[in-house]
């Protein structure tokens, strides 16, 4: 039938691999300039500064929601490594459980 290859040498995990990396790229760089807009905002009283909120509050809700599939994707890495990397592994569950605290 139809088997997935798995192993960090296969095309599924580099191309997991890249969603991940993009993923974490747009999102957190989505909302990392956040403050940036904000001081733009407050320098441009009336519609200007309302625009400028505006886009970066559209931005910022799609920055969440990638910001959102970041761990998932991570997960689906584990499970493409093969057997190379396992949700036991230190770096694997640590790295859960910092973006566990930075979520709440």
């Amino acid at each position: 039938m139809f088997a997935i290859e798995t192993g960090v040498a296969g095309n599924l995990y580099r191309v997991v691999l890249l969603v991940h990396l993009l993923l974490s790229i747009a999102g957190f760089g989505g909302v990392l300039l956040n403050g940036v807009y904000a001081a733009k905002a407050k320098q441009r009283q009336g519609p200007e500064g309302l625009a400028i909120s505006e886009a970066n509050y559209g931005v910022t809700g799609i920055a969440e929601v990638l910001i959102l599939l970041v761990p998932v994707s991570g997960l689906v890495l584990v499970w493409a490594s093969g057997s190379a990397w396992a949700l036991s592994d230190l770096w694997v569950w640590l790295s859960i459980a910092l973006y566990a605290a930075a979520f709440a």
